[in-house]
């Protein structure tokens, strides 16, 4: 079965930094690091998402979540930046920021700078889920 690779899904793989810097068993603190990064970020969210009513909810980012996780292990993506990725793709959603994407930009940007994420991981997750939003296409009656 062909996966239709849309532009953030390009974005992932473009950006698939190299893997030994995630994988090594030798780099253990490393690991542990990216571990309370990607729980910090599951926690947030769901403060921030559990009570929405309009399809934006922890289960929408939760399937979002498995799901780019099961094409970046296909496509060979760098697993921590998609999952990442997954996990704050609608915190920066118009939707919540009163129309405003950069805002919402801004709160993700705040807040990895806050759980200490390196500034390189920041780059390529803000430029993937600053991407992602969808608008609705316009309707003619």
């Amino acid at each position: 079965m062909q996966i239709p690779v849309n532009f953030s899904f390009h974005l992932f793989l473009v950006y698939n930094l190299p893997h030994n810097l995630y994988n090594s068993p030798q780099n253990i603190l490393w690991l542990q690091m990216k571990k309370d990064w990607l729980q910090k970020t599951e926690e947030m969210v769901k403060n921030r998402l559990s009570f929405d009513s309009s399809g934006h909810d922890w289960w929408h980012i939760y399937r979002v979540r498995k799901l780019a996780l099961r094409i970046a292990d296909l496509e060979q993506a760098n697993p921590f930046i998609v999952e990442m990725a997954a996990l704050l793709h609608d915190i920066c959603d118009w939707k919540f920021n009163q129309g405003n994407e950069k805002a919402g930009l801004e709160v993700v940007r705040l807040f990895m700078n806050d759980i200490n994420v390196p500034s390189q991981e920041q780059q390529v997750i803000l430029e993937i889920i600053g991407s992602v939003s969808y608008k609705g296409a316009p309707l003619s009656f």
